[in-house]
């Protein structure tokens, strides 16, 4: 599952749709911080099914290129319920906000790229021999 909804990432597209500007329109599809459990969580999920249990983390470190590349990262996902509420030009608006922002949180190395962290929980139950 992806871990990453606390990340900046998700957090400040929750930000954003949740302000005075956008509350009205974008509120209720703003990324959830609690929208997948912590590790331990799914540990209990599958041992109280009776299962044994095997969970992990691990984060990947993206090296992204180009402009605006997390935000290209995460048009095609989490942006995507947002920007269908929208219009072309409100959708405008708030994508440059969104990557004003993202540009702050991820900024570019001296070398010219991104680097974007992404947390993935891995989640195996097995039943016991």
């Amino acid at each position: 599952m992806p871990g990453n909804f606390g990340a900046p990432t998700h957090a400040l597209l929750a930000e954003l749709c949740r302000s005075d500007a956008w509350a009205d329109r974008l509120g209720e599809v703003a990324p959830a911080p609690d929208a997948v459990l912590e590790p331990a969580g799914y540990l209990d999920v599958l041992t109280g099914a009776g299962l044994s249990a095997d969970v992990w983390e691990t984060t990947y470190l993206h090296v992204l290129t180009g402009p605006d590349p997390v935000l290209a990262w995460v048009r095609s996902t989490q942006l995507r319920p947002v920007l269908a509420r929208l219009d072309d030009t409100d959708g405008a608006e708030f994508t440059a906000a969104y990557a004003a922002a993202l540009r702050e949180a991820y900024p570019p190395r001296p070398d010219g790229t991104t680097l974007l962290p992404f947390r993935r929980i891995f989640a195996v139950g097995s039943r016991p021999s």
